[in-house]
Formats: C-alpha cells, structure tokens, sequence
C-alpha cells in the first residue's frame, strides 16, 4: 500500500509563505521609515525647497536608486522643469526642461498613472536627448505623477537605475517601489499646493495693501494741489495789484508801501500754513513710498499701537483738507471732546479720518459744513468719533454696500476703496462703525473705538 506524505509538501509551502510574509514586513518597514524620516523633516525643515529636497532624498535611498528627478509643469510653457535632481548629473540639469508630452515623464504626466520601465531602450517613448547631452545613461525607470488626490498632476516623479543588491537577486523597481514613490509624490503635491496658496494669499495681501497705499497717496496729494491752486491766484493777485500800485501817480510813496505791506499780508498768513501743510504731507507720501517698497519685497506693515489721544490724530488730519474745503466754499469744523488716551495705531486712524473727511468735501455743495467731533463715552467703554456732513445723501442702493467688497463710489471715477480703507482700519482697533444718511441732507458716520490702554 502506498501512503502520500504531504506533510513535506505543507511544510516547504508555509515555509516560503513565511519568507513572502517577512519579505513584504521588510517592504512596509522601509515604507515606514521613509514616511517616519520625512515627517520628521517636516517638523525640522520650513522652506519648501529643503523639504522637497529631503523628500527625494529620502524616497531615493529607500527604493535604491541612484538617480531622481522631481519635474514641476509649467503651464505658461507647458514645459516640465527639472526642478529638484538628485545624481552626478544634477548641476547639468536643474533648471531645464522637457516637453509636457516628451519622454516616459510627460506619457505619467497626462495620463496621471504611475509605470515602472524595466528597460529604457524598448520603451518607444523614452528620449535619449537628455542621456546624449549629459553623458549619462539610464537602464530602469520608476515614474509617478505628482498630484494630490482627485486633481490633476502638478510635476512628475521619477527614480533612475535601481542599485542591484548583493547576489543574484532582481534589480529592477517593482510595485513596492511605486507604492513608496507615489506616497512622497502625494505629500510633495500637497507641501507644494500649500505653499502656492499661502504665497497667493501673500500676494493677495500685498495687492491688497498696495491699492490702499495708491489711494492714500492720490487723496493726499490733493490739498497739495489745492494749495497749490490757491497759492498761485494769491500770487497773481499779488503782483497785479503791485502793478497797479506802482503805475499809480495820485499816491504817495508812503501810500504805496502801505498797499504793498496789505498785499503782503494776505501772503504771509497763508504762505506758512501751506508750506506746512506741504511738509506733512511729503513726510506722509515718503512714508507711504516705503510701504510699497516693502510691499514690493513682500513686507506687509502689521499695525503699531501706541497710547495717544485721538484729538491729535483728528487734528493732523483735519489740517491739510481745510485748504481743500475752503477751496469748494465748505466750513470744515472740528469739535474735541476729552476723551482719554488709549491704544491706537496713529497711521491707520489718521488714514480712516482723512478718508471719510476727503470723500465727504465735493458731495458737499458750497455753503455746507463738515463736523468731526470727539467724545468719551465711559458707559460705552469706548472714544466716539462722528464725521457728519450736510452734502447730498449716500444712494440707498450704495449705503447697503458701504465696508462691504461690493461698495461702490458715488463718484464717476472712484473706486469706494476710501470706505473700505476705513472699515479695515476700524477692524485693526477692534471697533465699530455705523452710517446714517438722508438725502439731500447729508450723512453721518460713527466710529467706536475701545478704551484700550
């Protein structure tokens, strides 16, 4: 009788069961290691180059490659960019590119899906072009789409010439090695992504910043050229008049010196205060010339709050506009109350007053009036600050608009940036402000500001 023994048989297949089943725990430890190391550079590492960087490094020493290559699209030139290489090669290579469709990378590119090429030279879309213009050559190739999930690739991946271990073992890339790559090309679409969205909402911020500091700039400028303006019919009026008096025989010359001193007089008392205002104005604009200046380098000025008395805000901001009121016939009035010091930052305030006062002047017919008063208002715990007008009214349809991004200008070439300008400011004190306005009887703004300090 004959009796099969599959015990041998059960034995050697739970053996290489076991030697499968240690292998692949080798394979998900060496995954591990790679996410451990690079979630540790993430924690040790904020500049994105440097974290890239790391993560192909790291992604590279665990799949044995010896070479590597994170390509960046570029959809200006729809053009793959050697951004970040790894291998002798490098210095030859950053920064140059390949077509979006060119080679193994662009085929993973638009199709999104990942390929491992055991052998380059039966790969129809291989290019040798970059191999012949660097000396080098490329036998395998691990290839995966950089791209976080469910949205198009961003850059492509790619590992070249696997390092064959010790004896006669496979020296290919294999499966488990997409899987390692396709894990970093998700983390690096996401660092990338990220970092695209934060310097987009930099540039958002600076964009920002830079229309409020042109408006700034274009509002102050006009008691300059007011001023101006007036300055020079003062001095026409001026010389006219000593024309006059020096063809004029009836006088004598004690009455001619008499006129000319008068004439003189009206020059005098307004001459200091335009130069003045001039001064402060261009230490005004130099300082906002600054701004841009750092705008442009990406310095956004965060807000400084010192303890001071609104008064004196109120009152250098009131100073240049009355050259500019008096000049379209309109009292502009200033009315202080006493209020405290408190936490301010002089340059955001003075740019909320300067803007409801400068836009409140040409929608006030001649013969009106625009009043700033001050007051403490204890039970409130806060400082007022109301800048009434008797001028035509805000439109209902622009009044529900106003500190909105929808706000509109009254004026035919306005922007309403000046009301938002105010509305930020107001925020930056963690204040409120309020509007009334009537047709054809004018309008009254309210600010809030906490007692602070």
């Amino acid at each position: 009788m004959c009796r099969m023994n599959i015990y041998p048989s059960t034995r050697s297949d739970s053996v290489d069961e076991l030697i499968t089943l240690r292998a692949r725990l080798a394979q998900q430890e060496e995954q591990l290691k790679a996410v451990y190391r690079i979630g540790q550079s993430l924690y040790s590492k904020v500049d994105l180059r440097e974290l890239v960087q790391e993560a192909l490094t790291v992604s590279l020493e665990t799949v044995r490659a010896t070479a590597g290559t994170i390509f960046l699209y570029d959809p200006r030139k729809d053009r793959l960019v050697f951004e970040y290489v790894i291998g002798e090669k490098a210095p030859l290579l950053i920064g140059k590119s390949i077509g979006a469709n060119e080679g193994i990378a662009g085929e993973v590119f638009q199709s999104s899906q990942p390929t491992i090429t055991a052998d380059v030279s039966l790969n129809r879309h291989h290019t040798t072009r970059i191999d012949e213009a660097t000396a080098f050559t490329t036998r395998n190739i691990a290839t995966v789409p950089i791209k976080s999930l469910d949205r198009p690739p961003i850059g492509v991946l790619q590992a070249l010439n696997k390092a064959p271990l010790p004896g006669p073992s496979e020296s290919g890339f294999d499966t488990n090695d997409l899987e390692i790559l396709g894990l970093v090309a998700a983390l690096t679409a996401t660092l990338i992504e990220n970092a695209r969205l934060h310097e987009e909402a930099r540039l958002a911020v600076v964009a920002h910043r830079l229309g409020d500091i042109s408006h700034d700039v274009k509002n102050m400028l006009t008691p300059i050229t007011g001023g101006a303006h007036t300055l020079h019919a003062l001095l026409t009026s001026f010389y006219q008049e000593v024309e006059e008096i020096a063809r004029s025989e009836a006088a004598s010359e004690a009455d001619r010196l008499l006129r000319i001193q008068e004439s003189v007089r009206s020059l005098q008392e307004f001459t200091p205060e335009m130069v003045d205002m001039i001064l402060d104005m261009s230490v005004n604009i130099t300082d906002r010339m600054r701004e841009i200046a750092d705008c442009v380098k990406g310095i956004v000025t965060e807000p400084q709050f010192e303890k001071r008395n609104v008064n004196e805000i109120v009152a250098r901001a009131l100073q240049p506009l009355q050259v500019v009121a008096q000049r379209g016939g309109v009292a502009l009035i200033a009315e202080y109350g006493d209020p405290p010091p408190i936490l301010i930052d002089p340059r955001f305030l003075y740019n909320a007053i300067y803007n409801l006062v400068n836009n409140a002047i040409p929608e006030t017919p001649a013969g009106g009036k625009i009043t700033v008063a001050t007051s403490d208002a204890p039970e409130e715990a806060s400082i007022r600050i109301d800048v009434s007008d008797t001028g035509r009214g805000i439109p209902p349809e622009i009044l529900c608009t106003l500190f909105t991004d929808q706000t509109r200008s009254t004026k035919a070439t306005g922007t309403g940036l000046g009301t938002q300008i105010v509305k930020r400011a107001v925020d930056v004190h963690q204040g409120r402000i309020t509007v009334e306005s009537r047709a054809g009887e004018g309008t009254t703004f309210r600010i809030r500001l906490p007692r602070r300090g």
